[in-house]
This record gives C-alpha cells, structure tokens and sequence, in this order.
C-alpha cells in the first residue's frame, strides 16, 4: 500500500514561488495543493503550470484561518519570508 502524500501550500509565485512549485511536484511523495499570489498573471501562470492545485488570490483565504484555528492541512512555504505578509496586512 502506498504511503499517503504530503500536501504543500506555497505563498507567493514568483521567481523563486515557482521553483519550490517545481521542487515539490518533482519530490516523490509531496504534493502541491495550494498556491497563492497576488497578481492575475501569477495566479494563471500557477493554474496552468499546476492544474491540480487549488490558487488563491490571498493566501489568507485558506492558509490563515486554517493555520489559526490549528487544522491546516498542509505546511506552507513562503519564499520570501515576511515579504508578502506584510505587505498585505
């Protein structure tokens, strides 16, 4: 039996957004579940590039509120630590 994938959340797709995007879809055993990024362009370039995974505009759609109440489904990569938080909140 197969062991169950681990799920990923990336905030931010960008540069460097896209090469973990990459990094895990290329690691056996994880899989990207979740994308956010604030421009349109990114958010269809994530989309097309990873159809499977659910894109946000605002990673505090579904990363916050499920990181707060302590029942994300998935760790979260943000690239650029700090960087798209604060310039959102």
């Amino acid at each position: 039996m197969p062991a169950p994938s681990l799920g990923f959340g990336l905030i931010g797709f960008g540069a460097w957004g896209r090469f973990h995007a990459d990094s895990i879809s290329k690691t056996s055993g994880a899989e990207l579940k979740a994308i956010a990024a604030r421009s349109e362009a990114s958010r269809n370039a994530a989309q097309e590039a990873f159809p499977k995974a659910r894109v946000y505009a605002d990673y505090r759609d579904k990363v916050k509120p499920a990181a707060q109440a302590g029942s994300a489904e998935f760790p979260v990569i943000e690239p650029a630590p700090g960087r798209y938080v604060q310039q959102r909140e």
